[in-house]
């Protein structure tokens, strides 16, 4: 009967004879041959590893429905791979990686015979190019009957997704990762069997599929020569993202749909590094484009990219794939800032893996912090395989590369990273509009949320319907102002040192039945240990405890303090110039919360307050600052002074106008 089933969907049922097994030897070989810093790289890939690979954390989240399949693959992918690499793992670990890998691949195989779109066409074929690739690590585990059935899945898959072309879309939903997973399992059979009958056809679709997971509108009339001779525009069936290399994903800017594309692309070049082949010249299509364009603006000081649209599903997950996708970009192309950047990131994600408490887990087990085995194990294939030794930018010269303002036309985003490595940006759509500020150590504590630094009343930001916004910029500073239709309006300042401005302004008629106003800031405490400073006292925090442990004995949340400092790595000074008293208020215990740099109870009048905000200052420094700033509002008009600087925003309802002409709503002088 299955003979039959296979042989009714043209698949031949002795697949598994053109099954080219892996040659092992040339992965310890790759490993003999590596320098001593490839091979130091390959260790801290793989130093945690072995706390996730085989745990259902290493896969998709779980879930009772098909989720398991994927969950499953993900993770056969992983263990079977790592067990097979040169290591340090323990015998044992290695040889139940293997064992577990091949009751998966049995398992997986069974329900594909039963279901061969194993109840979800939409990400199927991706699930069989992660349990095909496990397979093909533990061919020699998998008795004839198994090997048959496993190829003849893979070939079917194959056929499934060469049969259709690769989907293109732009604006809101991107098709680029749909693209990219699917190109996975013809990257697998193509190198997997390659005396295959359909192994042309097969080929032909696989540089198809890859060539279109970053096409652009411009690559429909590239004339530049790409694979077997024919033009790019002849690859490239159509765009899915935008001329400046941006992505669009649930109707915003996210950089996890970059990622996930990248992703893919990773895999397939491995794939064909173990089959003995040149990595087609599609696997290069534009990385290193939106590498450069993307990802190296919207970085921190760990070098992980940051979520700078209101999104943080598996914003840890960048801990594995941002060293993950330097380093492909660097083994592809060469570059000596990827490869750099990759010794960087990898050097931040080993010191998180280590420091994460032991049994920390959100709700959603799918955004945990962990080294994952899947994506380590393809970026350590390529470094074993890969015939070229990129040498890495000097850590200087990568921070001089990375230095200053830029801006995204095809979405609205003004970014900047600092002389000194911390990270700013101002995201306004498309989807919901996002301020964040980053030091260069410490980067995962700030969520960037779209709560962050807007005046809030009574818990809630007004609609952004409708607002107004102005912009400027300049090599190492831009600011943002935004007008609401409620009166309200806001200046974010980032200027060339250490130093962020955020200005709100809330008039009278928008705070009816205010309870209160608040300026929050989203912060993640999942360490060990986390300290807040604050005016003569500090409280900390540890994972699993239900309360601060404060030094002024003082029970809640608030604080009678115009400042706090956040783990002795980011500074923020509030300056109040409403009636009334404010203060702040500490984040509610827990792994993640919101912290107020100002808070103020039953308003009357109209509200102003700045906030200054030091990335990578300890908290004798914040607390110093206090005595050195100062500002004033009056008529619409707030400035600052301090640092070196003088800067006013001019929200008063005559300059309207006038900034709209001139550009000139917020005046920036640098002192002498």
């Amino acid at each position: 009967f299955v003979g039959a089933a296979f042989m009714a969907r043209g698949v031949d049922t002795s697949s598994a004879h053109y099954v080219q097994p892996i040659d092992f030897a040339r992965l310890q070989a790759g490993y003999d041959a590596l320098p001593r810093r490839d091979r130091e790289l390959i260790r801290l890939y793989l130093k945690n590893a072995p706390r996730y690979v085989l745990t259902d954390p290493d896969g998709a989240f779980p879930h009772p429905g098909t989720e398991h399949w994927r969950n499953i693959a993900e993770r056969a992918h992983g263990a079977a791979v790592l067990a097979a690499v040169p290591s340090d793992w323990p015998k044992e670990l290695k040889e139940r990686c293997r064992t577990e890998s091949t009751a998966w691949v049995k398992e997986f195989t069974a329900q594909y015979k039963l279901k061969p779109e194993m109840g979800n066409a939409w990400q199927c074929s991706w699930w069989v190019g992660e349990m095909g690739m496990a397979a093909w690590f533990v061919w020699d585990r998998l008795d004839a009957g198994l090997q048959n059935d496993v190829a003849a899945m893979v070939a079917f898959h194959a056929d499934r997704i060469a049969g259709k072309m690769p989907g293109a879309h732009v604006e809101k939903d991107t098709e680029a990762e749909t693209v990219s997973w699917n190109s996975q399992v013809l990257s697998l059979a193509v190198n997997m069997m390659p005396t295959h009958p359909h192994h042309a056809k097969w080929q032909e679709a696989a540089k198809r599929y890859v060539y279109t997971i970053f096409g652009t509108d411009s690559d429909k009339a590239d004339s530049t020569p790409g694979d077997d001779g024919k033009a790019v525009k002849d690859w490239v069936v159509g765009a899915n993202i935008h001329n400046d290399f941006s992505l669009e994903n649930h109707n915003r800017f996210h950089m996890e749909y970059v990622y996930a594309s990248y992703r893919f692309m990773m895999e397939g070049a491995a794939m064909y590094r173990v089959g003995g082949n040149d990595v087609p010249k599609a696997f290069s299509h534009h990385i290193a484009e939106v590498h450069e364009k993307v990802i190296c603006q919207c970085m921190n000081g760990s070098k992980f990219a940051v979520f700078v649209s209101d999104n943080d599903w598996k914003r840890y997950h960048l801990w594995t794939e941002s060293p993950a996708v330097h380093g492909y970009v660097a083994l592809l192309t060469g570059s000596s800032l990827a490869s750099g950047l990759e010794a960087e990131s990898l050097t931040a994600s080993a010191e998180y893996w280590g420091n994460f408490p032991p049994d920390f887990a959100y709700p959603n087990l799918y955004v945990c912090g962990k080294p994952w085995t899947p994506r380590i194990a393809d970026i350590v294939l390529l470094h074993l395989l890969s015939p070229r030794e990129v040498k890495p930018m000097d850590e200087l010269e990568v921070e001089d590369k990375l230095a200053g303002a830029r801006q995204k036309q095809d979405v609205d985003l003004l970014s900047q990273y600092s002389k000194a490595g911390s990270y700013r940006s101002f995201f306004w759509g498309p989807g919901p509009v996002v301020r964040q500020v980053e030091s260069k150590d410490n980067g995962w504590m700030l969520l960037p949320l779209s709560s962050n630094y807007r005046a809030a009343i009574n818990g809630k930001l007004s609609s952004d319907i409708g607002a107004k916004t102005f912009l400027s910029k300049g090599n190492d500073w831009f600011w943002v102002m935004r007008i609401y239709t409620n009166g309200a309006a806001e200046a974010f300042i980032s200027l060339p040192d250490e130093m962020v401005l955020m200005m709100n302004f809330v008039p009278t008629t928008a705070l009816k039945e205010a309870k209160t106003v608040d300026s929050f800031v989203a912060v993640e405490k999942p360490d060990q240990v986390f300290t807040v400073f604050f005016e003569g006292e500090k409280a900390k925090y540890r994972y699993g405890k239900t309360n601060w442990q404060r030094s002024d004995r003082v029970g809640g949340l608030a604080l009678k303090s115009s400042w706090l400092n956040l783990a002795d790595s980011m500074g923020f000074v509030t300056l109040d110039f409403s009636e009334g008293s404010g203060g702040m208020i500490l984040p509610s215990p827990g792994a993640r919360g919101s912290m107020s740099v100002y808070h103020q109870a039953n308003p009357t009048r109209e509200v102003a307050f700045m906030t200054a905000i030091f990335p990578n200052q300890d908290h004798a420094a914040t607390k110093s600052m206090v005595r050195e700033i100062g500002g004033t509002y009056r008529d619409g008009v707030m400035s600052f002074e301090g640092e070196g600087y003088r800067v006013s925003a001019n929200f008063s309802d005559k300059a309207k106008e006038a900034q709209r002409i001139s550009g000139h709503a917020v005046m920036i002088q640098k002192r002498q």
